[in-house]
């Protein structure tokens, strides 16, 4: 387990591999729906929507991909890359 979020009934967990489990909290010993990541990277981290009709999942390089737990919001999920900024003091060390 790499990340893990929890909201009301909705549990995200993100896995080795890319995987994402999703689980009702109300029947727990079933996966409800398991997700390959789009993400290219290992997730670093997840958080539930706060309306729980998804959830947003961080990768260790630096790209973030938002997803819809229901098939018929697939066509809504979309991935963008954060950017960093370096500072100065940082370009110049050896």
């Amino acid at each position: 387990v790499y990340g893990m979020d929890c909201l009301g009934n909705l549990l995200v967990v993100a896995m080795a591999g890319r995987l994402v489990n999703i689980y009702d909290l109300r029947k727990p010993a079933a996966t409800w729906k398991s997700d390959q990541s789009s993400l290219k990277n290992q997730i670093r981290c997840v958080t539930c929507f706060p309306d729980k009709s998804g959830y947003a999942a961080g990768s260790v390089g630096g790209r973030v991909a938002i997803n819809y737990v229901m098939q018929k919001d697939s066509k809504r999920n979309f991935m963008f890359k954060c950017h960093r900024i370096k500072a100065a003091h940082d370009a110049n060390r050896a």
